[in-house]
């Protein structure tokens, strides 16, 4: 494995452990720590997307490359259930002319995503690990 998609894999895996601890500190008194918080789920999505990209074209195989496509795609997917979800749920408030919640992307974004984001960084680093101790 190349030096740069392990970077890139350990900067995703200290972003998100970062964002998470910013989200346990969460108040609405601080305003900059929202903003903070928005920049951050950002730069973890693009960074997601630069793993999956270096993963796919440092030609990774096996189950490592499973494991590192997981991981990248779960921050984009995130954002992407998160927009989905509020885009339907207007449509559908708007057309229904009453309060109508979606919940198939709300519960893929808080469930599915981060479920498969700890898979993948566990296989991950149990892939690289194992690696690294036979070599």
């Amino acid at each position: 494995m190349r030096l740069s998609l392990l970077w890139v894999f350990l900067l995703l895996v200290v972003l998100s452990a970062k964002v998470v601890f910013i989200v346990f500190q969460l108040t609405k008194k601080h305003l900059w720590r929202f903003t903070y918080l928005t920049i951050s789920i950002c730069a973890l999505s693009i960074l997601g997307g630069v793993l999956v990209f270096l993963t796919l074209w440092q030609n990774v195989s096996g189950l490592l490359k499973i494991f590192l496509i997981m991981t990248g795609f779960a921050p984009v997917v995130t954002i992407i259930s998160v927009i989905l979800h509020n885009i339907i749920s207007a449509l559908l408030t708007s057309i229904l002319r009453r309060e109508f919640e979606e919940i198939v992307f709300f519960l893929f974004a808080l469930f599915g995503c981060p479920t498969a984001f700890l898979i993948g960084i566990i296989g991950s680093l149990t892939l690289i690990i194992k690696h690294t101790i036979i070599s």
